[in-house]
């Protein structure tokens, strides 16, 4: 039996096995109840929270569907730390990430001082005896008056500097603020044309202000990419050559930053990592979940017992586990994972919600998220498997979900005895147009079988004038 590691979730810390007990935020939330904490993901949490506690940068490496993304997720939410999840591509660039010089609005430019010298103002002196000046100021700053704003802030600082009591720090802080701004209108009046900002990047925004970043796919990123990073992701003070520092940018003690990625080679454009790269991050493998410990409790817990009996909950399992093995040695590598499972489970119950029978539901799940990326071949055996398995003769017919819509028939089409909301906007449409064949039947009906019950994001891949776009 395998080992099974302790855990706890209370409302004021966590812990993971051997890892310390962690302090919870006040903004952290429950534990998502989708959310299975099986032997291997305690596991990997375990590892996980150690290496947080050590301040390491981390790279999980696994198959898709594996629960990389989830996990970090998950632990983000029970500690109550905004994540930041970057879907890397070939085509990512570092100023994505870590910022760049853009054009900027006027008010761009004001806004810093404006809040810093109305913060400052209001703490010293009372606004209802100085209305008339704060409203001129605010007017100049909505119409992008530079000059005269610049004017009333200079009024407004020397009004600050004759205040005794007030930190002269803060003062001079916002004298050099006002020196800034001059210095950019005086570009703006000789013709320098655009205003040009750096605006930073999500990166080093949750490294200031101590959020997480969570960088998916990172061995498709470009090498430049990857270079960039392994300079930034260790010490406690960097530098951007991009801004042309010359003052650090200080890394706050909370940031953390994660990076996933599947095996390198496994296909196209997923390579393996710099050297100069993986030596600066602790990598955690993440396997495969492959034993019944591990994938009942997510079965049992995505599948209520007020919708499905045990034997069926079973039987789903039973499914998983044969169908996996046959992809695998049909392919070579598998294309079945927990996340084929996942998919099937919430469709299933989304189904039964909506009233379709119980049958219908876990056929037209299973067929969906196991055998439509296939080939026909292995479609046809799937299908056979699940009404083997379930002692399915013929599917249940949709008539009892039509009648219980009663007076509200009217909102819904039925597509292939799926039943689908209808839109607002009227679209001439005339059936008499299109020829269905067989072929053409199948690909509605599994279509219909998606969008009926589920908002799934749905890729239909085929040859050139197939019958793509005019299914959907």
């Amino acid at each position: 039996m395998k080992h099974t590691r302790d855990f706890g979730v209370g409302d004021h810390s966590y812990y993971f096995g051997r890892s310390e007990p962690v302090a919870r935020e006040i903004a952290a939330s429950q534990p998502d109840k989708s959310f299975v904490f099986t032997s291997t993901t305690l596991r990997l949490m375990e590892q996980v929270g150690v290496a947080l506690q050590r301040e390491e940068s981390l790279l999980l490496v696994g198959e898709t569907g594996t629960g990389k993304t989830s996990s970090i997720q998950e632990l983000a939410k029970l500690q109550g730390k905004k994540l930041h999840v970057f879907n890397m591509n070939q085509n990512t660039d570092s100023a994505d990430l870590l910022g760049g010089f853009k054009p900027v609005d006027i008010k761009f430019l004001l806004k810093p001082t404006y809040e810093y010298f109305l913060g400052l103002f209001k703490k010293t002196f009372k606004s209802d005896k100085n209305q008339k000046f704060l409203d001129l100021m605010q007017k100049c700053y909505e119409e992008n008056q530079i000059k005269e704003f610049i004017q009333c802030l200079s009024h407004g600082l020397t009004s600050l500097k004759a205040k005794k009591g007030l930190d002269p720090e803060r003062t001079k802080q916002l004298e050099t603020m006002i020196q800034d701004l001059q210095r950019r209108a005086q570009k703006l009046e000789s013709g320098g044309g655009f205003i040009f900002q750096f605006i930073e990047g999500t990166l080093i925004k949750s490294l200031q202000c101590g959020d997480w970043v969570l960088l998916d796919e990172i061995n498709l990123a470009s090498d430049s990419v990857l270079n960039k990073l392994s300079t930034i992701i260790e010490g406690h003070h960097i530098l951007l050559n991009e801004r042309a520092d010359i003052v650090e940018t200080k890394r706050h003690p909370d940031f953390r930053i994660f990076m996933c990625m599947n095996p390198p080679y496994t296909s196209a454009g997923k390579k393996q990592l710099p050297a100069s790269l993986r030596v600066k991050l602790t990598e955690l493998y993440v396997p495969e979940l492959e034993l019944e410990i591990d994938l009942w409790p997510i079965v049992d817990r995505n599948a209520p017992s007020t919708m499905f009996s045990e034997s069926q909950k079973r039987q789903i399992l039973e499914f998983y586990l044969w169908a996996r093995s046959l992809v695998l040695n049909h392919n070579k590598r598998g294309n079945i994972g927990l996340r084929n499972l996942s998919r099937a489970l919430k469709m299933m119950q989304a189904a039964v919600n909506l009233r379709y029978p119980v049958l219908k539901a876990i056929y037209d799940a299973l067929f969906t998220c196991f055998a439509s990326h296939l080939d026909s071949s292995l479609q046809q055996a799937l299908e056979k498997e699940i009404f083997r398995l379930f002692q399915i003769k013929t599917l249940p017919s949709l008539d009892m979900v039509s009648r219980s819509r009663g007076d509200d028939a009217d909102k819904f089409a039925c597509v292939e005895e799926f039943i689908i909301i209808k839109g607002g906007h009227p679209i001439p449409f005339n059936e008499s147009d299109f020829i269905l064949t067989p072929t053409f039947r199948r690909l509605v009906k599994r279509l219909a079988s998606i969008v009926s019950v589920t908002d799934y994001a749905v890729i239909l891949e085929g040859p050139t004038s197939a019958g793509k776009t005019s299914t959907v």
